[in-house]
């Protein structure tokens, strides 16, 4: 039991890093978006590897070690309270946001616009991630819907005024019409 659990911890330590990872070093992932929905997927990942990276704390009787660990912990600790803002924002048009949040959300949207010149359709699996959704979601799904209504509402709100938003929800609204 002892070694599934090492095991677990160095899977969770993997996953949570390579997730903090990957939102800090763009891509060149065509289904992959600067701007987007935290999904629950991703949640369960972070929260999974802060477990994990906690239990390591604990079993670990080198202090040095358990510091490193505790870092990368209160890394992603504060990585998903960061995502978890960012989603009430994303989702709740009548929340304020503050002025950190929305400056960053700006440059994802100008990342986002950058990675998007030369691509003009969005795949499915995009605006699913986009959306914060998992990928296998049906496409008539009412969920979809109301998270482009969100969007919608941020946009027509003016929390959020980005040039690139309108084109980015007529991209969206474009693939998942069809």
């Amino acid at each position: 039991m002892k070694e599934l659990s090492l095991l677990m911890f160095f899977i969770a330590l993997l996953f949570g890093m390579s997730v903090l990872i990957r939102s800090l070093i763009p891509g060149k992932n065509p289904d992959g978006s600067a701007f987007y929905i935290p999904s629950r997927g991703m949640f369960n990942i972070i929260w999974g590897s802060i477990f994990y990276i906690g239990y390591g704390i604990l079993i670990y009787p080198d202090v040095q070690i358990a510091f490193i660990l505790g870092i990368a912990d209160g890394l992603l600790i504060f990585y998903a309270l960061f995502l978890m803002q960012i989603k009430k924002f994303l989702l709740n048009p009548q929340k304020k946001g503050s002025a950190i949040l929305r400056r960053y959300l700006e440059k994802q949207l100008d990342r986002c616009q950058k990675n998007d010149s030369g691509n003009k359709a969005y795949s499915f699996r995009k605006c699913m991630k986009i959306l914060g959704l998992a990928p296998y979601t049906q496409p008539d799904s009412e969920q979809i819907a109301q998270r482009l209504q969100k969007l919608e509402e941020l946009l027509q709100s003016g929390k959020l005024s980005h040039p690139y938003l309108p084109e980015l929800l007529q991209k969206l609204n474009q693939t998942l019409s069809h």
